[in-house]
């Protein structure tokens, strides 16, 4: 016999020792795969047994299958590894695309599983995750499923335990019925057989009350850690027990012995080398005439099982990362304090926040997810210490948390507990040799007596889409409005997602021109959308959905080979324009690969990036990563690229990061230009900027330009050309051109090439009015 036939032969003698196949259903395995199904989102969650021929599922949720053909299962890969054995696609791994369990129903896709070992080399089965959509195993989520393959083995193992004790128990008693049967008591027989039916019993003991004497089977000096064989008298029994457990059982022997009263307690005890367990005890009364003659009974050591459920209900209601009790169990407690709010007629107002934890996607994507895992970590050690005993606090998804607040809640006390946590949280933290600083966006709100535990989550998770939306970083309290504004937005977002999957965000380009001329010297790029009917959809339309940054990476993706193209074209036909601009967002910095994004789409296309103005605005600089946006936009200068401070004057620090980001102009915010030649702020304002940009050597564009009024203040303003070096302000706005396409935009180029003459004729002014 070979080494793989000797090994399976094993493997199947050790399989039959357990008495598991084709046995009855068992509540703890149910409950486990169930837990478990949906704490990893999956289709599925299984243990399965594998004989010779099949695999049968000892516990499964989620199929409807009781067993498959071994030579079609993943798992019999699973119990050939040392680990967890993970199938990312199936429809791409070789071993398994023309299986029918991926070809046909139930269409399986992903398969993660752990083997049952029972010593190195022989495992008797899985437990498994199967899902039909494909995705990958991280190393904590592996970690887990090993962790609950142990508490799946410890249930098996416990039936092992449990089919054994019953047989075994079950010939040591028939001994003793002999012997009853000698003596006429069949009665006794009966009821001692029912007591080693109805548990799975390990041990048995007796209490001669004319001896005074305790007899027990070998198998009760196993468990209470003593000699066999050894005298046991009733007080060295009952020493085991502690004290308040010991008054106990003493009660109820002394009521089996007066009345006849059974019992079927589990207790702890204290064995004789000190270890605590935790049996079970059942006892009966030998009753003869109006007494008692002896005491009778079985043990059993639950220790295992009873320990395994206890990691089944931890893993089943904690975050195996954090700590914190996981979704399911913030749901029953919600629940439950609803629930009983209603029956008590209670008035008291509860609060709930939901928090999520800003950029984590992008830092796990820079840093990895080591980094993420510690964020999450250290984030949830927070907001427990900022809120102490006053709510639960709980991890409900990847990177979201929810915080009920108990007692009677009030907006105010909601708005200060969300303004303690954000504050805990924004501390700074080492990893390595990185320095993170974590943030939170923070929605809440305060149930009304009409609320239940749905419309409050819905309430609070409202706020929460509110509170990113809103800049993230703060908090956001629910008020009713926010149902149409979230609609909207998520409509907005899935509008331009079903843009960018049709390819149907193209650029349009607004020319930049010199205030003295109307000379053309640059262009902008300005993303729109094609809808099906032709139209336009212009970014003011769908600019909220660029604040997720999935949307926004993705729309400048799109743009760029575009844009390289159209600018290419304009090369070769020789059309007159020096660069043109394109917008740059938090999400392009932070996924770290902007600066090969561009060179690929221009360097493909032959375009050199002295071609090229990345505009930014302040917004990019939110999120704590000031020093590796200066380092990307110092690579792009470096590169050839200008670089352009967008809608300046609106930010937070403008001109903190004016000293600090190596720009070579700046573009004043529209907003200032509106209100020129209506509001002396304004106008002051302006002028100052034009002032800056010159002594610091920066070129400046004002945005905006509408009215024929605008143009002549600024360019009276905003152009020198007696200074060394010369100094001529740049203006952008529909007063000279309305955005247009890549077509529109090469007529505008080629007539103006064609007919200088064409520019605007403006009066030459020297000095501001």
């Amino acid at each position: 016999m070979n080494s793989t036939l000797a090994i399976e032969s094993e493997r199947l003698a050790e399989l039959a020792s357990f008495e598991i196949m084709d046995s009855a259903p068992s509540a703890p395995l149910n409950a486990l795969v169930d837990s478990v199904r949906e704490m990893f989102g999956v289709t599925a969650c299984a243990v399965t047994m594998l004989d010779d021929h099949r695999v049968w599922f000892k516990a499964v949720a989620g199929l409807d299958a009781v067993q498959i053909a071994r030579d079609r299962a993943f798992c019999d890969h699973t119990i050939q590894s040392d680990s967890v054995f993970v199938v990312e696609d199936a429809t791409l791994d070789p071993r398994f695309a023309d299986n029918g369990l991926v070809t046909a129903p139930p269409h399986v896709r992903f398969y993660a599983g752990v083997p049952l070992v029972v010593r190195p080399g022989i495992a008797l089965g899985s437990f498994c995750l199967i899902d039909t959509k494909p995705r990958r195993l991280t190393a904590e989520e592996a970690s887990l499923l090993c962790r609950l393959a142990v508490v799946a083995f410890g249930l098996i193992e416990s039936h092992k335990t449990a089919t054994q004790g019953v047989r075994l128990a079950a010939e040591a008693t028939l001994q003793q019925y002999d012997l009853m049967e000698q003596r006429q008591e069949s009665s006794l027989r009966d009821r001692h057989f029912a007591h080693v039916e109805a548990i799975a019993t390990i041990g048995s003991w007796t209490y001669d009350l004319s001896t005074k004497l305790v007899s027990w089977s070998d198998e009760s000096y196993r468990i209470f850690d003593i000699p066999p064989g050894t005298d046991i008298t009733l007080e060295l029994a009952l020493s085991i027990y502690p004290e308040h457990e010991r008054l106990f059982v003493r009660s109820l022997m002394e009521n089996a012995l007066t009345d006849g009263t059974s019992f079927d307690e589990e207790l702890d005890i204290v064995t004789d080398l000190g270890t605590t367990k935790r049996v079970r005890v059942t006892g009966d009364a030998e009753m003869v005439g109006p007494g008692a003659r002896r005491l009778y009974g079985t043990v059993q050591d639950i220790t295992q099982l009873r320990a395994a459920e206890s990691e089944l209900w931890q893993a089943a209601n904690h975050d195996s990362l954090t700590g914190l009790s996981n979704r399911a169990a913030f749901t029953q407690h919600l629940s439950d304090t609803f629930r009983r709010r209603t029956s008590l007629s209670d008035s008291t107002q509860l609060g709930l926040l939901m928090v999520d934890v800003d950029r984590l996607k992008d830092l796990n994507e820079t840093l990895g997810h080591a980094a993420g895992d510690a964020v999450l970590q250290n984030v949830a050690e927070r907001l427990f210490e900022a809120v102490g005993q006053e709510a639960l606090v709980a991890r409900v998804g990847g990177d979201e948390f929810a915080i009920t607040l108990n007692g009677d809640a009030t907006e105010a006390e909601a708005a200060a507990v969300a303004a303690r946590l954000i504050a805990a949280v924004r501390r700074k933290f080492a990893f390595g040799r990185e320095t993170i600083a974590p943030q939170v966006s923070v929605g809440g709100a305060v149930a009304d007596r009409n609320d239940t535990a749905d419309s409050l989550r819905q309430k609070a998770g409202l706020a929460l889409l509110a509170s990113k939306a809103a800049g993230r970083g703060g908090y956001v309290a629910f008020r009713e409005e926010m149902r149409a504004s979230i609609v909207r937005r998520i409509n907005m977002v899935r509008h331009v997602d079903e843009a960018l999957m049709a390819q149907r965000v193209v650029p349009f380009y607004q020319p930049i021109v010199r205030l003295d001329t109307a000379e053309i010297v640059s262009l902008e790029a300005l993303a729109r959308i094609r809808e099906p009917n032709g139209t336009i959809l212009a970014a003011g339309a769908f600019h909220e959905a660029l604040d997720e940054h999935r949307i926004a990476y993705g729309l400048t993706g799109q743009m760029l080979p575009q844009i390289a193209a159209d600018v290419r074209g304009w090369l070769d036909a020789g059309l007159g324009f020096q660069r043109v601009g394109i917008n740059a967002t938090a999400a392009d910095f932070q996924a770290g690969d902007l600066r090969s994004r561009l060179t690929d789409s221009f360097g493909t296309v032959g375009v050199p990036l002295k071609h090229i103005v990345l505009e930014v605005t302040e917004s990019v600089f939110l999120d704590g990563n000031e020093a590796a946006v200066i380092k990307a936009i110092s690579e792009l200068r470096a590169d050839g690229m200008s670089v352009s401070l967008d809608d300046f004057g609106t930010g937070f620090a403008s001109l903190t990061h004016l000293r600090s980001l190596p720009v070579d102009s700046i573009k004043v915010d529209k907003s200032f230009i509106d209100g020129l030649l209506v509001d002396a702020s304004s106008g002051a304002i302006v002028q100052a900027l034009i002032g800056l940009a010159r002594k610091l050597g920066l070129s400046i564009v004002a945005e905006g330009i509408e009215t024929a009024e605008q143009m002549e203040w600024l360019r009276a303003l905003s152009w020198d050309l007696d200074s060394d070096p010369p100094f001529v302000g740049l203006g952008q706005g529909f007063f000279f051109a309305r955005p247009g396409d890549a077509a529109a935009t090469a007529t505008l180029l080629r007539e103006r090439a064609e007919r200088p003459g064409s520019t605007l004729s403006l009066p030459r002014r020297r000095r501001a009015p």
